[in-house]
């Protein structure tokens, strides 16, 4: 995301233990340099249930799209975008669903890093996808 930046995260996250899911809501401040309309994210192993702009007291709806071979979530902002908003990203994942649970945040076969904690703990795969 070159020119674009975030500044804030506000992650919450609800586990479902008996289940080995959860969902969780993303809202991300971000800072552009200049006017953007479309924005890629990491989406490896989440469910995207919704996405959209904050404007006031409403958020308005995003386009999404999945780039499986990148693994990357496309959001079509709902109009070209300059300065600072707000992102807010519905999710649902499997915790683990690639692998055993992380050892103090990282895996115990590759001693690599779970990014996000729950959501990238084995090698990735083509599982995953975006509801619209």
């Amino acid at each position: 995301m070159s020119g674009i930046h975030p500044t804030h995260y506000r992650i919450t996250l609800e586990p479902d233990l008996e289940r080995f899911q959860f969902s969780g809501t993303a809202e991300i401040t971000l800072e552009t340099e200049f006017s953007v309309d479309e924005i890629a994210l990491n989406a490896i192993d989440l469910t995207v249930t919704t996405c959209g702009v904050r404007r006031a007291a409403a958020i308005v709806p995003c386009l999404l799209s999945l780039d499986l071979k990148k693994e990357a979530l496309k959001i079509r902002l709902p109009e070209a975008i300059c300065g600072q908003f707000v992102l807010v990203i519905t999710y649902q994942g499997q915790l683990c669903s690639r692998g055993p649970p992380p050892i103090c945040g990282c895996h115990p076969v590759s001693g690599k890093r779970c990014t996000a904690g729950v959501s990238m703990c084995g090698p990735p795969g083509p599982e995953s996808h975006v509801r619209h």
